[in-house]
């Protein structure tokens, strides 16, 4: 019976010492960006070994980090690197915009999606819309997230092309102004 304990014991400690060196290996991949609102803060984007999640959206006030935001891995490819896999996703831009007076902060998701059997090889657009409340708590604004138009799909879908507006901060801006800024 001591024995099993011991085994045990050694199994839990290596697995401990496995997730907890798994997150320390996280890298920024766009950003660090500085906030006026908050002295030292910042905020950046890094990718993380989270296969589910693979980016996080990280701000840090003061000595507080905090995830504001885990971008879903829903439906990416996986590449194989030599020692692990990684979702085949990343952010395509991250710019600010002004809805009536209030700025916003966009990100843009993109996801390389393949799949044979149903005839999908293209990108996956996601537009993440953030807005600053009045607590200076960085949040999702619902609203824009509603819209239909800020996610598309670029390339092939069951042997038709398919084409996305909106993949570029440029084209973003020009959408946002002639929708949600018109005078």
């Amino acid at each position: 019976m001591l024995k099993i304990l011991h085994i045990l014991c050694v199994v839990s400690c290596l697995l401990f010492s496995t997730f907890i060196f798994s997150h320390q290996n996280e890298t920024i991949v766009h950003g660090p960006f500085n906030i006026s609102w908050c002295g030292n803060g910042q905020f950046y984007f890094e990718e993380t070994h989270d296969l589910e999640y693979p980016i996080h959206f990280i701000l840090e006030c003061g000595d507080e980090k905090k995830i504001i935001d885990r971008y879903y891995v829903d439906g990416a490819n996986f590449i194989i690197l030599s020692n692990r896999q990684k979702p085949d996703m990343g952010i395509e831009s991250v710019f600010f915009q002004e809805i009536g007076s209030k700025k916003h902060l966009f990100v843009i998701i993109k996801r390389n999606i393949t799949h044979r059997a149903l005839g999908i090889n293209g990108d996956d657009y996601r537009v993440y819309a953030y807005e600053n409340s009045p607590k200076n708590i960085i949040q999702l604004d619902k609203n824009i997230m509603k819209d239909n138009n800020l996610s598309g799909f670029e390339g092939e879908s069951d042997g038709e092309e398919s084409h996305f507006k909106y993949k570029t901060a440029a084209e973003v801006k020009k959408y946002i102004k002639e929708t949600y800024n018109k005078k």
